[in-house]
């Protein structure tokens, strides 16, 4: 008989995650387990991502592959980049500056799914690496200006600190807007509105001067886009806060000036008449009692591109409503007020003239294009502009030998001197008659940019 004793102990039963593994080993070998714990993984990724993605080391990874490609903006309209907002997770200060945004029909806005961060030891050196990030991304998308920065909350109260980042222009400091609040119907201050409607206007100038420094370059192929995007503007802006007279004045004679290049170089009237359309509108918010100084250039502007069209047409009516802006410029821009743009615009008067002397058989309009010249030339000479100088000398030359050779086929005796015979050194002619008689060494270029060729109007 067997002999009595213990009962064999029985074995815990192996765990299936044991078998699991024991078999496909077996089977497969290392590169099954592998792939047993590459599907383990992907399950657990798939059913608690919520918060794998917000582990150390996985964050950076998921929102760099995850995030939206940077967006071109629209050449013919001014842009508005939106970066995310530090301390917003949710994204709904962010939506709520889009959602405004949005109501500025005429001006694009762009959601940029990148965060440029703030925080760091030191936030002056963050701010700078935060500036230079955002010019990045302006470049990279074409935007004209780059909204971000951070929400900043204590208690109840929540406030806005935005940096806005100009394509073009210098940076503004950071500015804090109070967060939109419900019983405000969520919209944001005026303020905002104000400083937005700065930045577009510094985009609009910045724009304007890139253009003047290539004066005496063909400059038409740049132009369309620029004027696309003010006129846009223009239409947008209408009523809103940060556009009053003045700022839709300047803005406007920025946009006839374009118009008024495209219209010389592109040998295209409609462009000449668009820039005559721009400027009396611009003198509708310019207006003589309120801003005399800036009515006054804007006439002169006006004349310019009167004058330009006139000498494309084969009437007289746009050189004698040039000749009229002129002469209203001149009430306004006195000698004693501004000396160097009254000697441009009675430049600008003599040039008017002597076309419409040209087409009259009589000398009186000959004469009074005389006088314009010497009294810019006498001012010019006056304030050492030797470019302008030389401009209204030539000018001069020309008005006094048409002059005298009108005068010579009528046998007339001019208070000039005698008509001129073709021989003579037309020099010898201008000293006789200019209001100082050495003549200074003259510059072949404009330093200024303010005249393109002899003849042309001057814009100030």
């Amino acid at each position: 008989m067997p002999k009595k004793g213990k009962p064999p102990k029985k074995g815990k039963p192996p765990k299936l995650g044991e078998l699991i593994h024991q078999e496909i080993f077996r089977r497969y070998g290392i590169p099954g387990l592998v792939v047993l714990f590459v599907l383990l993984a992907a399950a657990y990724v798939y059913w608690d991502w919520e918060k794998v993605k917000t582990l150390p080391g996985v964050k950076p990874v998921v929102t760099h592959f995850t995030r939206w490609p940077i967006r071109k903006a629209d050449p013919n309209r001014y842009s508005i980049l939106v970066a995310h907002l530090e301390n917003d997770a949710q994204r709904e200060h962010e939506l709520l500056i889009i959602e405004a945004l949005k109501e500025f029909e005429g001006v694009q806005t762009l959601r940029l799914d990148r965060t440029i961060p703030l925080e760091g030891p030191v936030p002056e050196v963050m701010e700078k690496r935060g500036q230079e990030e955002a010019q990045r991304y302006l470049k990279e998308s074409g935007a004209s200006v780059l909204i971000w920065g951070a929400v900043l909350s204590r208690g109840s109260s929540t406030v806005y600190k935005l940096y806005w980042t100009p394509a073009a222009g210098e940076a503004r400091k950071p500015e804090r807007y109070a967060a939109p609040l419900a019983e405000a119907q969520l919209s944001l201050p005026e303020v905002f509105w104000g400083d937005l409607a700065e930045i577009l206007r510094l985009q609009v100038t910045s724009g304007a001067t890139e253009l003047e420094a290539q004066e005496g370059r063909y400059v038409a192929d740049r132009l369309p886009p620029f004027i696309a995007r003010v006129k846009q503007l223009l239409k947008a802006s209408g009523e809103r806060p940060g556009w009053n007279a003045d700022a839709r004045g300047a803005t406007l004679v920025i946009l006839g000036t374009a118009q008024h290049k495209l219209g010389e170089q592109s040998g295209q009237k409609r462009h000449l008449e668009e820039a005559i359309t721009t400027h009396r509108a611009a003198l509708k918010e310019y207006t003589r009692e309120r801003a005399p100084l800036q009515w006054a250039l804007t006439q002169n502007n006006l004349g310019s591109a009167l004058c330009r069209l006139g000498e494309r047409e084969s009437g007289m009516e746009r050189l004698k409503e040039a000749v009229a802006a002129y002469q209203e410029a001149l009430k306004e821009g006195t000698r004693e007020r501004v000396p160097l743009d009254w000697a441009l615009t009675q430049y600008n008067l003599g040039n008017a003239l002597q076309w419409l002397g040209a087409q009259h058989d009589g000398t009186e309009m000959l004469k009074e294009t005389v006088s314009a010249y010497m009294s810019a030339l006498e001012v010019l000479e006056a304030t050492q502009a030797p470019y302008y100088v030389k401009k209204a000398r030539a000018s001069l030359l020309s008005a006094v030998a048409l002059l005298r050779e009108r005068e010579k086929d009528k046998e007339v005796q001019s208070e000039f001197g005698p008509p001129a015979n073709h021989g003579q050194d037309q020099t010898l002619i201008l000293k006789s008659i200019s209001p100082t008689n050495p003549f200074p060494s003259l510059i072949d270029q404009d330093p200024q940019g303010r005249w393109s060729s002899v003849g042309d109007g001057v814009g100030k």
